[in-house]
């Protein structure tokens, strides 16, 4: 017989052995504290939303159009200073996020998108509800991540709410193919990604001629977008 602890032991080896891609991808939306998700279901993320099902740390708003998931998302971000995520599905489920995630790029709102793709089964030709998901985002996104099947959910999800939130803040989005989300993960520690790099173009010159303007203004008028929204000691 078991006793407590091999008990405990043999049922964490278990789940860890029958985790799937869609199960590791909530266990780590749950670690970087994402507590809302805006979205609407569809055939492509059924198994992220029966995996969210399972938790309670993190609630789901049900909308009735995917573009009002990602404005919603976008108030959000506003509202609580943190990165808002859409959950939506292939095809039409993404095309009609297109005007949000505009709209949050031009506001430099952070969002993550999770984008659910139909099976990258390298078919090709017209496939049922699949869209070019990275050509559609090209002008509207910060950067778009494609899960592979040799890549890690973990640092892919990681990355994608890093780049969202450091920077020029702004909309990620993250495309999801249906058969890599049902599958078995498999954890590889080993597996990351580089640290981005942030270069910074020299504009001191640029900016003591701005402070001497700014200084010699008798009604000087700022106007600060919303990509300054964390930034109001260093604007003082």
């Amino acid at each position: 017989m078991y006793n407590g602890y091999a008990m405990a032991n043999l049922l964490q080896e278990q789940r860890t052995q029958n985790k799937t891609v869609a199960s590791a991808l909530v266990d780590t939306l749950v670690e970087l504290g994402v507590d809302s998700i805006f979205g609407y279901p569809g055939a492509s993320v059924l198994s992220i939303y029966n995996e969210l099902s399972k938790t309670n740390a993190v609630k789901h708003y049900l909308v009735r159009h995917e573009q009002a998931a990602v404005h919603a998302a976008e108030g959000y971000a506003r509202a609580s200073g943190k990165t808002g995520v859409v959950l939506v599905t292939s095809g039409p489920g993404f095309t009609n996020t297109i005007t949000g995630i505009a709209n949050a790029h031009a506001d430099s709102t952070p969002l993550v998108i999770l984008a659910g793709d139909v099976a990258n089964t390298g078919t090709d030709g017209k496939i049922f509800q699949k869209v070019d998901i990275v050509s559609l985002t090209k002008s509207c996104a910060k950067k778009t991540f494609v899960l592979a099947k040799d890549k890690n959910i973990f640092e892919l999800i990681k990355q994608a709410f890093k780049e969202a939130e450091t920077g020029v803040k702004g909309p990620v989005v993250v495309v999801l193919p249906r058969n890599i989300l049902e599958t078995e993960f498999i954890s590889d520690k080993k597996q990351c990604f580089p640290e981005t790099e942030f270069k910074n173009s020299d504009i001191s010159a640029s900016i003591t001629e701005f402070q001497k303007l700014l200084a010699s203004a008798q009604n000087p008028l700022l106007l600060i977008g919303g990509g300054c929204i964390d930034a109001a000691t260093e604007i003082e």
